[in-house]
């Protein structure tokens, strides 16, 4: 389909729900469930190490989990808790996405899951937080809201490409 786009927080929808259906071994189509970035920076527990790995089965809780969180917040979830400890939205897709892509591999079925780092880069299109931003005649002078922009990077999950007309 050449008109059709996909936001970062979609896949992050689309990729949960295939991967929760796999585990399931449901044979329904996955839908697309729209849904807005985080609501708060992702900020690791002060003092807990980093989780590098985890066992298959310890997988499927936190995925069900974020599917039920998806479904009734409307937004991802800040953190995705996997036994202990958390992980960012960014690091649970790029591990979804390579345990989807490695599923067809047999000998990948009973090994323990390495998780992956992702990087989220589509907040690389909101502007640097700066007083400069707010110099508009319809703010009051001196004002600034760096909260506003911390949201609006949260939400450049929510971004498409834009589609050619032709």
């Amino acid at each position: 389909m050449s008109d059709f786009t996909l936001s970062p927080a979609d896949s992050f929808s689309l990729l949960t729900e295939a991967y929760l259906s796999f585990l399931n071994e449901e044979k329904r189509p996955v839908k697309l469930n729209p849904v807005y970035g985080p609501a708060h920076q992702f900020e690791p527990a002060a003092g807990g190490g980093k989780l590098t790995t985890v066992k298959r089965g310890e997988f499927y809780d936190p995925v069900l989990q974020t599917s039920q969180f998806l479904r009734t917040h409307g937004r991802m979830p800040d953190e995705i808790w996997i036994g202990a400890g958390g992980v960012s939205p960014q690091d649970y897709l790029a591990t979804l996405g390579a345990l989807i892509e490695s599923r067809k591999n047999a000998n990948d079925q009973m090994s323990d899951i390495v998780l992956r780092q992702g990087k989220f880069t589509a907040d690389r299109y909101v502007a640097e937080d700066s007083p400069r931003l707010w110099g508009w005649v319809i703010f009051p002078e001196g004002f600034h809201a760096p909260k506003i922009i911390e949201l609006a990077r949260l939400q450049a999950w929510t971004l498409k490409p834009a589609m050619l007309q032709k």
